[in-house]
């Protein structure tokens, strides 16, 4: 049996032990996937918060402890929500600030590692 011919890949060189990417743009996107992996768990879990925000909510809408708002009133305060509603009202708020930040965090090292790379 032969063996199979051993590919180099040709957006990579080696320079003293460390192999660096040549193409700028696979550089910027590596930078800028931690943010975007982050943000998307940040926003699967603001998600999850807002499900069970609203759970809670109209179980304890049905039990009577929290008023029902008309349509055309204003919001429930957030003393007004049952101890279980304002935890996950409080933590998907949390996640949806932790997903914008990340947001503009990753926008950053990108622009910044755009800016550095083009000297």
């Amino acid at each position: 049996m032969a063996k199979a011919p051993r590919i180099k890949a040709p957006n990579h060189r080696r320079r003293g032990g460390k192999t660096l990417v040549e193409d700028p743009d696979i550089t910027v996107w590596l930078m800028f996937a931690p943010f975007w992996m982050l943000g998307i768990a940040a926003l699967v879990g603001a998600v999850w918060h807002f499900i069970h925000f609203a759970i809670v909510h109209a179980r304890a809408q049905a039990a009577g402890d929290v008023r029902k708002t008309s349509f055309f009133s204003r919001r429930l305060q957030w003393h007004e929500l049952g101890d279980d509603g304002r935890h996950h009202l409080k933590r998907a708020l949390i996640a949806i600030g932790a997903f914008i930040g990340l947001c503009f965090g990753g926008i950053l090292v990108g622009v910044v590692a755009a800016l550095l790379m083009r000297v």
